[in-house]
């Protein structure tokens, strides 16, 4: 695919191919299309390289309460002492 700015715009708003492809994965990582691993590949960056990004911008982790349950009983199967 490609996309095209006009030189003009792409100066104004200080546009290079860098930010915008790391603007594309984040967009998708919002919409949890896919994994914040997935999305830091796009950008040649690790999991924890976007996620340090995905911070500075303020943008939350997609980890809801199906996650949490999930990590929960993980945690529970790795330490069935303590339950």
């Amino acid at each position: 695919m490609t996309v095209t700015f006009p030189d003009s715009i792409a100066e104004e708003i200080h546009l290079t191919p860098e930010t915008v492809l790391l603007d594309v994965a984040i967009g998708i990582y919002k919409r949890e299309q896919w994994s914040m691993g997935r999305c830091g590949r796009i950008v040649g960056m690790t999991r924890a390289q976007f996620q340090e990004e995905l911070g500075k911008r303020e943008i939350p982790i997609n980890y809801g309460a199906t996650d949490f349950d999930q990590d929960i009983t993980t945690m529970e199967s790795l330490f069935t002492d303590l339950t």
